[in-house]
């Protein structure tokens, strides 16, 4: 019970403010410490001792909609990562859906219920099973232009945005330096490219397009991070204001107008 105790003074605050981030006035959480403590805490010592640095340790959380999957899932990782200093990586089956272009054909096929995401048979069980088979074997490739891009991706899609703007070897090779700038400062790269972005007095607002849960998340938590100036140099030495990051290149879509900074 002590060990109990000392967890839940490491924990509390981080969860207790990402429930308040899923409370509404009308949805209030109720007996928030009790859960944490009679429920998560017990739970999370459990799977800690199960867990092997060797290896992937899976634990699934089933349940329906609407049933908190998102939010009890959120705070184990939180603890799991606070205080047992584990590596948690969080993932739902909402992350495995087919595309809309599938979804399409099976609802003229086979039934028009298919076109919406949710229903039996909207799911690519092929690629899920693959995830899992790479992740318990620790294969995964680095995402770059050399390597065949993991199936179900947007390039292994042939995304049309992704192929004409995104899919360039400079960019991606600018990416993994920006992410070694991040894990320096203990950023992401998310939290740099927010912060980039709200580094613009032309800019007054961002339009993100979360595809999970876990990326909205990741998109809040940067509005926490201080961009510095150190940040914007290093974005500038690699792409300079006007420019893209392929000399001579423009994104027929989206033409350059100008940086105006701020710090």
């Amino acid at each position: 019970m002590q060990q109990f105790s000392l967890c839940f003074g490491k924990v509390k605050k981080d969860c207790l403010k990402f429930i308040k981030s899923q409370e509404t006035k009308a949805d209030k959480f109720k007996n928030k410490e009790r859960m944490i403590k009679s429920f998560l805490i017990p739970l999370c010592f459990w799977i800690s001792k199960k867990a092997d640095k060797k290896r992937p340790y899976f634990v699934g959380l089933a349940g329906g909609q609407g049933t908190g999957k998102t939010t009890i899932s959120s705070l184990i990782k939180i603890i799991l990562t606070k205080y047992f200093k584990l590596k948690v990586f969080r993932i739902s089956i909402d992350d495995f859906y087919k595309t809309r272009k599938e979804r399409i054909n099976l609802s003229n096929k086979i039934h028009p219920m298919l076109l919406t995401r949710g229903v039996p048979g909207t799911h690519d069980i092929e690629i899920m099973l693959d995830f899992f088979k790479k992740s318990k074997s620790k294969k995964f490739k680095k995402y770059n232009t050399k390597n065949k891009p993991e199936k179900g991706s947007r390039v292994a899609r042939k995304d049309r945005r992704m192929m004409q703007t995104e899919w360039r070897e400079e960019s991606v090779e600018i990416v993994e330096k920006i992410k070694r700038h991040a894990k320096k400062r203990k950023a992401t790269v998310i939290d740099i490219a927010i912060g980039w972005l709200l580094n613009n007095s032309a800019v007054t607002s961002l339009v993100a397009g979360p595809r999970t849960m876990e990326q909205w998340e990741a998109y809040v938590k940067a509005l926490e991070y201080k961009f510095l100036p150190e940040d914007e140099a290093l974005i500038e030495k690699f792409v300079p204001s006007g420019h893209p990051s392929s000399p001579g290149y423009n994104d027929p879509a989206y033409p350059i107008e100008g940086r105006y900074r701020i710090s």
